[in-house]
């Protein structure tokens, strides 16, 4: 009687135990997942058919897969692959695994085509600005092309100015005039 007495009280420290040391809102990563359940398990060995035991189990399996849920929602898609192989690790019959793996799957595959989409967006927008910028060039080029066509004539059509003139006439050595008025003087001189 009394090892039937010392082996309930054992069950119900450990049980005790369990639920102080994992209570189920706090458990928000995998590790603490299978220690959750790790520590359950040492009460399912004693007795495998424990229903408070089992019935704690089961609601972090169940917390578990709705974190799966939720990360699945939230996009945040490595944490629900982590979380989703923890709960693969844990309990590899659950009714929901597939149904969340395929989720996984499929939020995998649209962020893929929208990573895709985006690189293929952004490869557009290079090249259109580039070509703008090419553009811009050739019609800057073009211009001034234009530009000085149209001055070359204009500079044809109009008469020489006098500077221009000046400077297209080789310049002649002035006579030195003062030698000439030297020499009158001399002249009246002598």
């Amino acid at each position: 009687m009394q090892s039937e007495l010392d082996y309930r009280n054992r069950i119900t420290t450990l049980l005790q135990d369990c639920a102080t040391r994992f209570p189920l809102e706090q458990l928000t990563q995998g590790a603490q997942d299978t220690a959750a359940v790790a520590c359950y398990d040492r009460i399912l060995v004693l007795d495998s058919t424990h229903s408070a035991a089992l019935a704690q189990q089961e609601q972090i399996i169940q917390h578990l897969a709705e974190r799966i849920d939720a990360a699945l929602q939230q996009g945040h898609l490595e944490r629900a692959q982590t979380d989703l192989a923890q709960l693969r690790q844990l309990r590899p019959e659950h009714p929901s695994l597939s149904a969340l793996k395929q989720a996984l799957q499929l939020k995998q595959d649209q962020a893929a085509e929208a990573a895709q989409r985006q690189a293929r967006e952004a490869a557009q927008r290079k090249a259109n600005a580039e070509q703008a910028r090419r553009s811009a060039s050739e019609e800057r080029s073009q211009r001034r092309v234009e530009e000085a066509a149209k001055r070359k004539p204009a500079e044809a059509a109009r008469p020489p100015t006098p500077v221009t003139e000046a400077k297209r006439q080789p310049t002649r050595p002035t006579p030195n005039l003062n030698r000439s008025r030297c020499g009158n003087l001399l002249s009246r001189i002598t």
